[in-house]
């Protein structure tokens, strides 16, 4: 009788623990406040009148036919070459 208590008391140990553990796995120190990043300049983004002024660097087109359609679209928005 006292080695089936004994077992017992083990197995409810044993459940304690894990149950605890899955219990605690999601607590976590609280995130710590970037400053390094605080004193940089705010990013400043193109608007869509920007467009034909900033020079473009990357494209990606099949051109199929002889039409020069793209070709003069990219002299047109200052593509470089």
């Amino acid at each position: 009788m006292n080695k089936l208590i004994m077992k017992i008391n083990i197995n409810i140990k044993v459940v304690f623990f894990y149950a605890g553990c899955l219990f605690l796995q999601n607590c976590t120190a609280p995130a710590k406040k970037d400053t390094a990043n605080e004193n940089l300049p705010k990013a400043e983004y193109y608007s869509a009148e920007d467009f034909i002024t900033v020079e473009k660097y990357d494209t990606h087109v099949h051109i199929n036919a002889e039409d020069s359609t793209f070709i003069d679209q990219a002299k047109k928005i200052i593509f470089a070459c």
